[in-house]
Parts: structure tokens; sequence; C-alpha cells
């Protein structure tokens, strides 16, 4: 740390906090050792090094953390730690913060603009001070904090508790308290961005990837065959460039749609002055971590990561009408209530927002016929006429839609089906 402030800075003050630890320092020599080494580490006339080793209460640490310009945290990888906690103390005091790509971060680490040093230097994070961390401050508000926990412990009451009177007298207690939370904390601002320039001035400068855009296409409601694999190939081939690792793990014939809610998002982008970003279904999902790599912020819905879209409908956060777009990759035919699915991304959409889906498709498909292992369906146009298109309220398909496809080109678990794409738009106020 103090080498990466003189290599910025002239001047400075690094004020290092290192308490004794009763568990394995409670003399204080280690501590007092650090402190001697880092003293002598001080090279430059401007910087000035001040060391503090008493324990701190939490009144004490959040003030010590106030007085600073800059609160940085420098881990090393520590692989199977748990999350660092510090974070929480370093928001509450509304201070830019800097800090190694640790795994203990990595609940913070795709913060964007970046504030890890190894891709930012301290002077930039300072200067973009605590914008970057604004969503962290609404999503771990009191509201939601009692939202979730009200959620986890009805999911225990229900699991363990028999006498149904003393279940709905503590469910009642937690509503009534977390409804005093949400009228106290919840904000009707939507969460901040980066206005789509600022994006393209992010781009290549703290990552070191640019987007890979396919410019004539022409149809977007469609199926994605072999044809649609070789028009979107630059795509796919820039997704296996920057993310080598995750896109190891896929079936090549299926990353057809992973390149084409990529494109099809980043085409929509440029559309709305300052674009909020939904992905449903974003673990492991290949288009919504190369948005992040490309600088967007985006909110991620996964029940391996947080929750289902059910879920974060009810999130006192959660504001509705607000998100320009909304994609989701091949996970609607996993979903028991697909018109449910469909209804509540309409109502998550700004006026204007656009929807961008895709599914597991076979127009031949018949109730019955058999299925992958994951999925409950198989869309058909029917699906999509009779059901589905009819619960886009106040929107509809982007343009006229191209689902037949008599010969089916991708096979997975003995089944032959191919994938088709569903993007509408939410009408102008």
């Amino acid at each position: 740390m103090i080498s990466k402030v003189q290599d910025e800075f002239d001047k400075a003050i690094i004020r290092l906090h290192i308490p004794f630890a009763t568990f394995g320092d409670s003399d204080g020599r280690s501590a007092h050792s650090i402190a001697k080494q880092c003293q002598e580490l001080i090279v430059k006339p401007g910087i000035e090094l001040q060391l503090s080793h008493e324990f701190l209460s939490q009144k004490q640490l959040l003030n010590f953390l106030a007085q600073n310009s800059l609160n940085a945290f420098f881990y090393d990888e520590n692989k199977g730690r748990g999350i660092s906690s510090v974070i929480d103390f370093a928001l509450a005091v509304q201070r830019p913060i800097a800090i190694t790509n640790s795994r203990m971060f990595r609940h913070i680490i795709s913060t964007c603009p970046s504030i890890c040093v190894e891709d930012s230097s301290l002077e930039k994070i300072l200067q973009n001070g605590t914008e970057p961390l604004s969503k962290y401050c609404l999503d771990w508000n009191e509201a939601n904090l009692i939202w979730d926990y009200e959620r986890i412990v009805d999911v225990v009451l229900k699991n363990r508790l028999k006498k149904k009177s003393c279940v709905n007298d503590i469910r009642y207690k937690l509503k009534k308290l977390r409804k005093k939370i949400e009228m106290k904390t919840r904000r009707d601002t939507l969460t901040p961005t980066l206005e789509p320039e600022a994006v393209k001035q992010q781009i290549g400068k703290d990552n070191k990837c640019r987007p890979t855009s396919i410019p004539d296409v022409t149809s977007f409601n469609r199926i994605l065959d072999n044809d649609a694999r070789q028009l979107y190939k630059p795509v796919i081939d820039a997704l296996y460039d920057l993310l080598p690792g995750m896109m190891s793990r896929k079936i090549p014939e299926a990353n057809i749609q992973q390149a084409f809610v990529l494109d099809t998002v980043q085409k929509n982008l440029p559309n709305h002055k300052s674009s909020k970003v939904l992905c449903v279904g974003s673990y492991d999902d290949t288009a919504a971590a190369a948005l992040k790599k490309y600088g967007y912020q985006i909110d991620e819905v996964d029940p391996v990561l947080n929750y289902d879209l059910n879920t974060f409908m009810d999130k006192p956060s959660t504001i509705k009408c607000s998100y320009d777009v909304v994609f989701s990759t091949s996970v609607i035919e996993h979903v028991k209530d697909d018109e449910l699915f469909i209804k509540q991304i309409c109502e998550l959409l700004a006026p204007g927002g656009t929807a961008i889906l895709t599914c597991d498709y076979k127009d031949q498909y018949k109730p019955g016929d058999p299925l992958p292992p994951e999925d409950l369906r198989l869309y058909t146009q029917k699906d999509f006429k009779e059901r589905l298109l009819p619960l886009i309220i106040d929107g509809s398909l982007v343009d006229t839609p191209h689902w037949e496809c008599s010969d089916p080109d991708f096979v997975y678990a003995n089944c032959r089906y191919t994938f088709a794409t569903l993007v509408f738009r939410k009408n102008k106020l």
C-alpha cells in the first residue's frame, strides 16, 4: 500500500491501523514490527505515515474510516475464505473504497468503474468517488435486510414449527417491522448507472476489451439456427476471447443464444439516456459476464446467487417500470409459471424499455413428447402467439417474427430442437 501511494502521489497521509491480536499477537510485537517496516519504506518527504494500534469500538472504527479520503483494503487472494465484513463499515461512512482482486471481496469485485487497484489507480478511484458504490448502499439498506431476514425466517418457521399460532404471531411481528423500516428507508429514485457515453469512455481504459457488434442484423424475433451461428460468429469468437474459462464449460452450438443476447442488448442500450439493466438468470451467463467486462452495470437475479424473479418482485428496493433492458437467456423453459414470468418482466420494463429472451423451441412439440431433463416445456409458435404475446400489455414485438423451423438442428439429451428469441418493447408514454 505504501509503495502504491508513493508511486502515485508526492504528498499524502497514510493512516494504518494495526491493532494487537489476542489470538496471535497479544503483546503487539508483530504489529510494532510491521509498523517499523512500513516506516522504513517512506522515501518521499511529502508522504506522512500515521500508525495506531488500540482496539476500536464500532463507533471509533466508523470515525476512523470517515476521516479518510479513501479507504484501501489490500488482501491476498485467500482462496476458500469467506466474504470480508470490513466493506460493510467502509460503505457506511460514504467514502471511496479501493480493494485488491481478492476472493474475500467477490461481492463488490465487479464494481464499475473498477475499484480494484489491479485495474485502476488510487487517484482514479478517488476521482470516481462513491458513485460506483451506490448500488450496494441501495441493495443492502435496512428495508432489504429486514425483507431478506423475514424471508429466511419464514422458510425456517414453515419447516420447523408446528403450532400455527406461533408462526403467525412471529410472521406478523416481522411484517410489521419490515413495513416500518421500509417506510423509513425506501427510495423512489432509480439506481444510478453510467451514462452510455461514460460507459464508452470506460471501455478500453479499465477493461482491455471492446464490444463486438453485428451491423447487418435484420431480424430479432427469429430462430437461432446454423445460419444464425454463422451470422453471430464474430460475437461468439469474442466471447471465447473474453471469457475462456466460462465458455469452455458451455455446449458450443448453444452459445448462439448468449451471442444474440449480448449483441441485441448492446444495440438497445444507446436508445436510453441512462441505461438500467436487469439480467434474469445471470449465474454463469456469458452474455451478462461479457457486459460487465465491457463496463456496464447490471442488476442480477438468479436462485443460485440470490433469488428467483418472483421473489425479486417483492424486494423493497425493486422499482417497477424502471428497467430499460431486461434480458434472460434460456430461462423461461425452466420456469413453472411462464405466464407470470412474462407479466413480471413487463412490469419491470420502463416505458420504451426492451425485453430480450431466448428459449428452447420446437414448433412440432406436443405436451407429452420427450424433453431435456431440465426443461418443463419446449416452445412453439402457438405458445408464443396464443399464450405469451397477449400478456405483453402496453407493448409489442420489435419486428415481424420468423419462428418457422421445420428441421431443428440442435441435439441434446436425445432430443432434437432449436432456439428461438422473443424481443418486445414497452410503449413509450
